[in-house]
């Protein structure tokens, strides 16, 4: 409606928010159809051994230039003999891709997202650590709590539906596991889950 009366900069600011405002759209629905099909699912996962290392790297490399342009690190602390695991692959992909996006959200440049595998009794524990600013006490209760955003200053951002960990903790539901998260304020924040091993 404005178009003819809008200088070019600003015909160009609002067709940007617009596209980001799209953006953010679209990434709610796919999570919302996401997490329907996960919450409907009665078949369970489909699960087959795996190497857990190998699909960690695999995932972390998609993520490397963004983390480079960010100005941080992803290093790997890894056990020796890994076994492998039992777990629908694909879905645990996903719980890789939710954890590493959302250390990236939240570690300021020059810090470090650390992924750790290491044997636990019959599992493989696996770690996701950040040195980003931390979650507070009132918040930690709620970050699985579906579209729960801990920085408020991200709820309109493309790309964030608020719905990443939801998600993640769905996935290892439906594996019969659980995660874990431990953080402090301004120092870092760690997520743990695990995953039967295959001996």
């Amino acid at each position: 409606m404005k178009e003819q009366t809008l200088a070019p900069e600003e015909r160009k600011n609002y067709l940007l928010t617009a596209h980001k405002h799209c953006q953010r759209l679209s990434t709610l629905v796919e999570d919302l159809f996401e997490l329907a099909k996960l919450d409907a699912s009665e078949s369970g996962p489909h699960t087959e051994p795996f190497s857990i290392s190998d699909l960690m790297q695999d995932v972390i490399q998609k993520f490397q230039l963004t983390a480079e342009k960010k100005g941080i690190r992803i290093t790997v602390d890894l056990e020796d003999n890994l076994p492998f695991v039992n777990a629908d692959i694909g879905l645990i992909e996903r719980v890789f891709e939710n954890l590493i996006e959302n250390a990236l959200q939240h570690t300021p440049e020059g810090g470090t997202i650390t992924l750790g595998l290491a044997t636990d009794g019959s599992d493989v524990a696996i770690q996701v650590r950040d040195t980003g600013k931390g979650i507070s006490e009132n918040d930690l209760p709620h970050i699985f709590d579906r579209f729960y955003q801990v920085d408020k200053s991200r709820r309109f951002q493309a790309g964030h539906s608020g719905l990443g960990l939801a998600i993640t903790k769905r996935i290892l539901e439906i594996h019969g596991k659980d995660i874990t998260v431990k953080s402090t304020e301004e120092q870092g924040t760690i997520l743990t889950f695990k995953l039967p091993a295959v001996w």
